[in-house]
């Protein structure tokens, strides 16, 4: 499933409230928006098999992006939201 994601960001991006479908931008300038415009920091991040880094940014006021940026450097919002809150979840061992 996941080698298909980057496929996908168009079909997610179409869906998304208008906070999120800003477009695709370089990275520094999608997350200096999400900053200045939004008052988010990123909160984690991973990244995919096809090095494609997916970041979640919140707020205080419970607002959040997630943001997905190709090894080329050009980030697209993925999907955003509010009441987002941090859970301290232990995560199982690696087995």
């Amino acid at each position: 499933m996941w080698r298909t994601l980057p496929c996908l960001f168009p079909i997610f991006l179409a869906g998304q409230p208008a906070a999120a479908s800003g477009g695709c931008d370089l990275r520094p300038d999608i997350v200096a928006d999400l900053g200045t415009r939004l008052g988010q920091t990123r909160r984690g991040l991973g990244v995919t098999q096809e090095h494609t880094v997916l970041e979640l940014f919140a707020a205080e006021d419970g607002g959040w992006t997630l943001i997905a940026t190709t090894p080329s450097g050009i980030a697209c919002p993925v999907a955003s939201g509010r009441d987002w809150r941090e859970a301290a979840i232990a995560l199982p061992a690696r087995g």
